[in-house]
């Protein structure tokens, strides 16, 4: 039998694709408090919607706006 996959990706658990969708908000907090460092917001979003979806990028911009404007 011929396998007729090109790749197959390992599947993610739930609580470790919560923890990395946060961790991506994280980051993000932190390049917007410090102002040099806010040139690669863009690229971090871009990184965690291509890996997880645009739904992920989206809370991960929830995430980091309500821990930048909470300091």
């Amino acid at each position: 039998m011929i396998e007729t996959s090109l790749q197959s990706e390992p599947v993610m658990l739930p609580g470790r694709l919560i923890r990395n969708i946060a961790a991506y908000g994280l980051i993000a907090a932190l390049m917007l408090m410090v102002s040099s460092l806010s040139v690669f917001l863009p690229a971090v979003l871009i990184h965690c919607a291509i890996s997880y979806g645009r739904r992920a990028a989206w809370i991960a911009v929830a995430i980091a706006s309500t821990v930048a404007c909470g300091r």
